[in-house]
């Protein structure tokens, strides 16, 4: 009878586990992938994308120019470790970075530039955007 218990607890931890982090990875795909951002289009990709939250203007956002695949291989060989789960990319990513010009409403203004950038892998999965770094097109990020 305890077998069966304990069976049910590990069952019902790892079921509750995984809902978590598919959110995780789906979070960080509505703020961070966007493979055709325009820096034009910082206010209005913010505001549709409704990752500002609770009243509050985010100070800053990446969007990085890449398709989902390119970015999850930075938690695999595309990328290096750098300390706990933070894992920077191989090569460099083009990358829209908004930064708040205005708090009410909230306003950004954008820059495209080359990065290499540094994200927190879980399972595999990106979850969460550390910070990036200036890169340069068909150089290796060292």
């Amino acid at each position: 009878m305890e077998i069966r218990v304990l069976g049910l607890v590990l069952m019902l931890v790892l079921c509750a586990a995984l809902p978590a982090e598919a959110q995780n990875w789906a979070a960080f795909k509505k703020k961070h992938i966007y493979p055709s951002m325009d820096e034009k289009r910082c206010t209005e990709t913010i505001e549709d994308k409704g990752i500002n939250y609770g009243g509050t203007c985010k100070i800053k956002n990446s969007f990085i120019l890449a398709t989902e695949s390119q970015v999850k291989a930075v938690c695999g060989n595309a990328g290096k470790p750098v300390g706990g789960n933070l894992r920077e990319s191989n090569n460099p990513f083009i990358v829209v970075t908004c930064n708040r010009a205005g708090s009410n409403p909230c306003t950004y203004n954008g820059q495209k530039r080359t990065q290499c950038i540094t994200i927190t892998c879980e399972n595999g999965y990106p979850v969460h955007y550390e910070r990036e770094r200036p890169g340069q097109s068909g150089q290796t990020c060292k």
